[in-house]
């Protein structure tokens, strides 16, 4: 027994503990009316991809999110996704606190629907609720700085906002805390004439003199300033018609036509988006190919590199119209216990054989001790005696019997 303990101290420091990344969701704890709300989402190791859905107090308007260090997102929903190399600061998000709300309310906010990839393999989260104060008292200082899609300049601080956009003849759906916008036009289109107002007198507004639409893709750059030199920037990307084409309406399908795992085999349904599939313990990346239904449509595949058992390769499909579909492949693993452990297995197998040996060694040198001890202590054996006079009987051999003489016929004599 006493060797047994070694043993499982040997398994405990030698075979593989899986380990769990946490996502943390920590937001203002106080923020005074009319300022932001700073939520900053991280990871406590290195993950590759992260999604959720963050839900705001209906009181408050979601300005948007910027990805943190090695992160990378295009989208300002509150439907969060994010992709990186590997990082632990995942995004911080804006929501801000319209003047009209009265000091001493609760605001609260949640991240739910946490998704997020570790080691290739994908993990879940529950919901994570935080509440801030609403309140008389400044603000802690912000270090980060507010997002702005348009890859513009960002600012501190306060917010650069517009309070109007118009551009003649064009319906734009404009809302102050969207900084970029996408607009089509006829060939007959040449111009646009452009009209906005700041939100504040403070902030100078910078429109284009010039802007004469050439075909194709247009870009028309609008640009906010306030007294202290902060800027922030309204894009509007214009494309105008070839002559001769027509508007249509932007496409909605996000379906995936077909799609193939090279050299796996999986039964593709467009409208089923769970699936699974088994590789051998070898494979840690598949070659993916799919085939969006709509021309316009476009995909992305992500999770396919550094494949375990429950790793999830995510196909995510986009449509023209930017709806999102996603269809997930769940990985599991051919169980061959020799090749996944083999290098502990070798180890653990090593180790044990030295500790037999030792085992051995000491048990043979306790019997020499045991044997030289006793045969110091034992006495010289005596010779039997033999009793005087007594010697063997000899037995005298038997004679063998002679064969018996035949009678010696009788002759008879004649007188002549």
């Amino acid at each position: 027994m006493k060797y047994l303990k070694y043993l499982l101290l040997i398994s405990i420091l030698f075979f593989p503990i899986k380990v769990k990344a946490l996502i943390s969701f920590d937001c203002s704890e106080l923020v005074k009316p009319g300022n932001d709300i700073i939520c900053n989402i991280k990871s406590d190791d290195n993950i590759t991809y992260f999604e959720g859905t963050l839900n705001v107090d209906s009181r408050g308007v979601y300005f948007g999110s910027n990805p943190g260090t090695g992160f990378t997102s295009d989208s300002i929903k509150t439907d969060l996704k994010f992709k990186s190399t590997g990082g632990k600061d995942v995004a911080t998000s804006f929501i801000h606190v319209p003047n009209t709300i009265k000091t001493n309310t609760i605001f609260k906010l949640n991240l739910s629907n946490i998704k997020y990839i570790l080691k290739g393999a994908e993990k879940t989260q529950n919901t994570l609720n935080v509440e801030v104060s609403i309140g008389d008292a400044t603000t802690k200082p912000i270090t980060t700085t507010k997002p702005n899609t348009n890859d513009g300049t960002k600012t501190s601080g306060e917010s650069l906002h517009l309070k109007t956009l118009n551009i003649e003849g064009q319906d734009i759906s404009f809302s102050k805390f969207k900084f970029t916008y996408d607009l089509t036009v006829l060939y007959e289109v040449e111009n646009l004439l452009i009209t906005a107002e700041a939100a504040s007198e403070d902030i100078s507004v910078a429109i284009p003199e010039e802007t004469t639409l050439e075909v194709g893709e247009n870009e028309i750059i609008i640009t906010l300033t306030n007294n202290e030199g902060e800027s922030s920037v309204y894009t509007i990307k214009v494309k105008r018609l070839n002559e001769g084409e027509v508007i249509r309406e932007l496409s909605t399908d996000a379906t995936l036509k077909s799609v193939s795992f090279a050299p796996y085999k999986v039964d593709f349904s467009p409208n089923t988006f769970n699936y699974k599939i088994e590789i051998d313990s070898k494979t840690t990346e598949i070659s993916v190919t799919a085939v969006p239904k709509s021309e316009y449509a476009s995909y992305e595949v992500i999770g396919n590199t550094d494949l375990s058992d429950g790793s999830i390769i995510k196909i995510e499909v986009t449509a023209e119209d930017g709806t999102i579909i996603n269809y997930d492949f769940h990985i599991s693993v051919k169980q061959n216990i020799f090749e996944e452990y083999r290098l502990y297995i070798i180890i653990a197998g090593a180790l044990i054989l030295v500790l037999l040996i030792i085992v051995i060694i000491i048990k043979s040198n306790n019997k020499k001790k045991k044997n030289k001890a006793k045969s110091s202590k034992t006495p010289a054996k005596k010779e039997p005696t033999k009793t005087p006079g007594a010697t063997p009987k000899k037995i005298a051999p038997s004679k063998p019997a002679m064969p018996k003489t035949p009678p010696t016929p009788e002759v008879e004599v004649l007188d002549l």
